[in-house]
């Protein structure tokens, strides 16, 4: 919505949205998902700000090739009738990642995991926010009465929800800038924050 809030209350007010339900169901949901918005929004900075040590990309696809390595190796130990040999798949045919590149590994997949909890509570609010969202906007576009207190703080809330929005989507659209941070991100990225409506336009 490229309404300015503020002006739009603060000279044409809004017809008493405080009167159609208690301020809390319209405040209370749009607080709830600014914050979750917000938090994730963190995360994910907190994601592109770590700096991927030299030849990242190739050391997961080391570790992924010594994961099919290892587990190639159990099966022909279980398995006597096998044609390959433990033997001939030991430590040499590893590949050497640095304590560095494992330990980014670990930090990113941690805070994936982090991501993923943000995101699963994004999905479950934001949609009925962005509802709101729209339907509160609307009547600031179309209001004629002098706002209360009450509508004010409606439509703060509604201000601070699209700014958490805009900001949520500025930090996802970041992380395309680093392609090593896409390769462990990009699924998280998708399920849970691409193709949702964050903005009330």
């Amino acid at each position: 919505m490229k309404i300015n809030i503020l002006s739009a209350l603060l000279l044409s007010g809004l017809t008493s949205l405080s009167q159609a339900a208690d301020i809390s169901q319209k405040v209370g949901p749009l607080e709830n998902s600014t914050s979750i918005m917000t938090r994730c929004a963190t995360i994910v900075k907190s994601i592109y700000l770590i700096p991927a040590p030299a030849g990242q990309a190739e050391a997961l696809v080391a570790e992924h090739h010594n994961q099919m390595m290892t587990k190639e190796r159990a099966a022909a130990a279980a398995n006597k009738s096998s044609a390959a040999k433990p033997k001939e798949m030991d430590a040499d045919h590893l590949k050497t990642i640095s304590s560095e590149q494992k330990a980014f590994s670990d930090n990113i997949r941690s805070k994936r995991r982090e991501l993923q909890k943000c995101g699963e509570e994004y999905l479950k609010t934001h949609a009925d926010a962005a509802v709101l969202a729209k339907r509160v906007s609307t009547a600031i576009a179309d209001a004629k009465n002098q706002p209360n207190d009450d509508d004010k703080k409606i439509g703060v809330a509604l201000m601070s929800f699209m700014t958490a929005g805009e900001n949520l989507s500025t930090e996802v659209g970041k992380l395309s800038n680093s392609a090593v941070h896409q390769m462990y991100l990009s699924r998280t990225i998708r399920k849970y924050f691409l193709g949702h409506d964050i903005s009330t336009d």
